[in-house]
């Protein structure tokens, strides 16, 4: 017996004519040529088919005529933008993001730059966007830290963080010092790990747990050395310790990892868990 939910047949004639009639809208623009299509462009945040004429510019194979037109249109879009009332301003945002990820990676690299310091957020995170995927250049760095200076968004400097050649062409302390969260700044010492960069290991004292969650990550065993000395300084640490540990794990260090076993049923022996063990058990040196 057939259990599945039925549709009212009158319900059910309205959805297939609906799905008809979006069908034959895109299926009517995907026959339009290029130069049937870029007109449209320059009114495409008040075009009730943009979706679908956005959809056809992805699918088109452009020249290299082409392209540099569809960048014209964009560029003639942005500036449209700044004269548009807030509400066509988000939505043609909004379309001129989407229709220039249709662009050749270099051109959309341009546009991307041309955004970064925009004065909309949603600008800016689209350009993010682009620059995540494509990664930035030590060349280019400079130009990140010179646009972070004026708008203060941290998404500019895990840019930077995200790229090892982008790390070594700034100033890596203050880098360090204007990232807010703990994991970006492992990532800059992991891009400078990645690199080979000597002023890695002075990073041990300032940033223990980014050092240490770096090495790990990068599996960078010359540094094995350095996280045990770290762990006899703070043995009573319990958080780098454990983190000391995973790194350890990753480094194969057995003889670290021993140490570590140590200095945790030292502490069971004299403190033993308390709060954290259930009815009936009882907290026990080696117990664990």
């Amino acid at each position: 017996m057939d259990t599945s939910f039925q549709f009212p047949p009158e319900y059910k004639r309205e959805l297939d004519l609906q799905q008809l009639a979006t069908t034959l809208t895109l299926a009517e623009i995907r026959c339009l040529s290029w130069d049937e299509l870029r007109p449209r462009l320059r009114s495409i945040w008040r075009d009730p088919q943009a979706d679908e004429i956005i959809l056809r510019v992805h699918e088109i194979e452009l020249s290299e005529r082409q392209a540099a037109e569809l960048a014209t249109e964009v560029s003639y879009l942005s500036l449209i933008a700044e004269s548009l009332h807030e509400r066509d301003r988000y939505r043609l945002d909004r379309r001129l993001i989407r229709l220039a990820r249709a662009l050749p990676q270099s051109l959309l690299y341009d546009c991307a730059l041309a955004d970064l310091g925009h004065r909309r957020k949603l600008r800016r995170v689209g350009a993010y966007k682009v620059l995540r995927e494509v990664g930035i250049s030590g060349e280019l760095a400079p130009r990140m830290v010179s646009c972070y200076r004026e708008i203060h968004d941290q998404n500019l400097l895990h840019l930077i963080a995200r790229s090892p050649n982008a790390v070594r062409a700034v100033d890596v302390d203050w880098l360090l010092s204007e990232l807010d969260e703990q994991y970006w700044r492992m990532r800059v010492i992991e891009g400078l790990i990645r690199t080979g960069d000597e002023r890695t290991p002075r990073l041990l004292d300032s940033h223990p747990r980014e050092f240490v969650h770096a090495v790990g990550r990068t599996q960078a065993a010359k540094h094995t050395d350095s996280i045990r000395a770290l762990i006899r300084l703070q043995p009573s640490d319990w958080e780098l310790l454990s983190l000391a540990a995973w790194a350890m794990g990753r480094l194969g260090d057995r003889a670290g990892l021993a140490e570590v076993r140590e200095l945790l049923e030292q502490e069971l022996a004299s403190n033993p868990l308390r709060l954290l063990v259930e009815p009936g058990d009882i907290a026990h040196p080696g117990g664990i």
